[in-house]
């Protein structure tokens, strides 16, 4: 399913957005983190580490900063979008 389509908008419009920034994906991993202890996925270490780390990024702001200097979103992709 493509959730572009035009025939898909109420799919699309169905789910959550994803974190802005790496500072709000770790607030979701520890709102979220018991679920990983629960079922043994990540240990309590693994999670403080990874949260610590992205809270490091310190990028709350990132949208605005983009929006205001595209060339820095640019520079954002280039350093940190990898694929395969």
């Amino acid at each position: 399913m493509n959730i572009h389509h035009a025939e898909n908008r109420e799919k699309l419009m169905s789910l959550d957005q994803l974190p802005a920034s790496c500072f709000d994906s770790a607030a979701e991993l520890e709102a979220h983190r018991d679920i990983f202890e629960r079922h043994g996925v990540f240990s309590s270490s693994i999670i403080d580490a990874v949260i610590k780390r992205l809270r490091a990024y310190d990028d709350q702001t990132i949208r605005d900063g983009v929006r205001a200097d595209p060339a820095t979103g640019s520079r954002l992709v280039r350093q940190f979008f990898h694929c395969g």
